[in-house]
């Protein structure tokens, strides 16, 4: 009968290791990955309550577009400019102006508006293509 020695390489000996080792991974990257929270955490009911009210208060007033380029025609300008609604507060300025018109105090104006979340520029002037 031959004498067998038995290797310490065989695979069904380290599976137990194998297994420790990707707990330990996962333990690690959930422990670095979590977010911890700056503030004490709200009730879940309250944090859903505030976002349904921001949300309809939102969604209730619409912005005045008549009113909005009727304001906007009151400064110098702004004849060659045209604003659009594309739905959800998000508002489109469009067109050509002059060098002397302050476009970002009209783009700021704009966004100050009751119901309006985001202003899309989309101004040429002279300096448009320049850095």
């Amino acid at each position: 009968m031959p004498n067998v020695i038995r290797t310490r390489n065989d695979p069904s000996d380290s599976w137990p290791l194998w297994v420790a080792g990707a707990l330990a991974g996962a333990l690690t990257s959930w422990l670095v990955l979590r977010t911890r929270p700056s503030t004490p955490a709200a009730p879940a009911a309250l944090r859903l309550r505030d976002a349904r009210a921001r949300w309809s208060a939102h969604r209730s007033a619409p912005p005045d577009l008549e009113a909005l380029v009727a304001r906007m025609r009151a400064r110098a300008g702004t004849e060659g400019l045209e604003v659009r609604s594309l739905g959800g507060g998000i508002l489109e300025l469009v067109g050509s102006a002059p060098d002397d018109l302050d476009l970002p105090a009209l783009l700021q104006e704009l966004a100050a508006e009751t119901g309006v979340t985001v202003v899309v520029n989309r101004v040429w002037t002279s300096r448009s293509g320049t850095a």
